[in-house]
């Protein structure tokens, strides 16, 4: 109902309560009826009062929202100058900005604006290139063919982060994504402490609670792709929207790879299976098939550790997702280790991913693959900054090529190594 309606349903009430409570004052002998009446009437006058409170309270918030919504700039990753009363921001017109720049010529326009006032609080970090915010509204494409066959309808549809986040695979399977950071971030890890039972009367003993830290620090993460300039120069929406993929998968797939088997060393964030106090299990000297047995040993120590969430999982190479699917749990059964029924394994799960590695040699034993299962939200994955630079490079690739380079601040921490067990040697022939 409108407040309109609140405030007319309150009149109304409060005039009835208002006239009878006249006639009782001007009786000499009003009855219980009266009475009655009265405090029927007030209670009305209560009840309508406090819906009316309540719809005055739902139209200031709404107001609220909507007055926040036209003004997003304390959106994480938004810039002030990104807001709803600009026009459309296009990630093709920035790469065209950079490829103008790189080329000694003028950039200018709405993109322009954006990245001036993002290098202005990017100064120490710049390398050079186009700044792109994360809160940059990728567009969807759909076919109309209801109305007009063939009408192509451009929606609004996910932020660059968003996009981000969508296209990891361990995001998928629950990791923790934190953007929006600046400098060091330390993340409180506590240990499990000790707990006791005291008689009544008797004061509990002081019971120390171990803390440490996890902490993230920004390392440069630069991605490559190439573009043609003919590519560059077309006004379709689905080719902005190819460029917009080609950008996002750039660096999501890097992401996705340091965030399980990052090496810790040269620059690299230390991924899962480098981090200390990971469980691992192995398969002999020279590797070996994987067994139900062995799945339950990879998921054992991880319950054991109270690492008990909804985002426990399994990530795999497709290979091994294959023999998982052709591999039975026992002897003489139909019932095989990966179920795809439920597409999972032991009831979480499963999905397979070029990143982790599939060609490990151990003893005679080659082309081994990696398999991890863990809580997978106690893996942190931090993305600093508000936004993604963008560097191109006309000349490297020939005249009709564009190397464009994605720069990325970002780090991985496992707040719970206990929270993880993976095993490098499964063989998959």
């Amino acid at each position: 109902m409108e407040l309109t309606v609140f405030q007319a349903n309150y009149d109304e009430a409060y005039k009835r309560f208002s006239d009878l409570k006249a006639g009782v004052d001007a009786s000499e002998s009003p009855t219980a009826d009266d009475y009655k009446s009265l405090d029927e009437a007030a209670d009305a006058v209560e009840v309508a009062e406090r819906s009316l409170d309540e719809a005055r309270h739902r139209a200031d918030r709404h107001a609220e929202l909507e007055k926040r919504r036209a003004n997003r700039s304390d959106r994480i990753g938004a810039p002030a100058i990104l807001r709803s009363d600009k026009p459309e921001y296009s990630i093709f017109r920035a790469l065209k900005g950079a490829l103008a720049m790189r080329e000694g010529k003028p950039f200018t326009g709405y993109e322009a604006e954006v990245h001036q006032d993002m290098l202005s609080r990017h100064s120490g970090q710049a390398q050079g290139g186009v700044f792109i915010p994360f809160s940059t509204v990728l567009q969807s494409r759909s076919i109309n063919t209801t109305n007009a066959a063939g009408l192509v309808t451009t929606n609004q549809s996910s932020s660059l982060i968003d996009a981000l986040r969508a296209n990891l695979i361990t995001r998928q399977l629950g990791v923790t994504v934190m953007s929006g950071l600046n400098g060091t971030v330390s993340i409180p890890r506590k240990q499990a402490g000790t707990v006791a039972w005291v008689a009544e009367g008797t004061n509990p003993t002081d019971q120390t609670l171990n803390v440490d830290a996890l902490n993230l620090t920004p390392k440069a993460l630069t991605a490559t792709y190439n573009i043609t300039r003919h590519m560059l120069n077309q006004t379709s929406y689905d080719v902005e929207l190819l460029a917009e993929t080609d950008l996002v998968k750039a660096a999501t797939t890097e992401l996705d790879r340091v965030v399980q088997v990052g090496s810790g060393t040269s620059n690299q964030p230390r991924g899962i299976t480098n981090t200390s106090g990971v469980g691992q299990i192995n398969n002999g000297a020279n590797g070996g098939a994987p067994t139900w047995a062995q799945i339950y040993a990879m998921i054992s120590p991880v319950d054991s550790a109270n690492a008990n969430s909804d985002k426990r999982g399994f990530a795999v190479t497709p290979q091994l997702l294959a023999k998982l699917a052709t591999t039975p749990k026992a002897a003489n059964t139909a019932a095989f280790i990966y179920d795809n029924q439920a597409f999972g394994v032991a009831g979480y799960p499963i999905l397979s991913t070029s990143n982790l590695p599939a060609n490990t040699g151990k003893g005679t034993g080659t082309n081994l693959s990696t398999g991890i299962y863990g809580n997978w939200s106690d893996a942190i994955l931090g993305i600093w900054g508000d936004g993604i630079e963008v560097l191109v490079d006309p000349f490297s690739n020939g005249p009709a090529n564009i190397k464009v380079s994605v720069y990325v601040l970002a780090d991985v921490g496992v707040r719970q190594p206990a929270a993880f067990c993976f095993c490098s040697d499964f063989s998959t022939v």
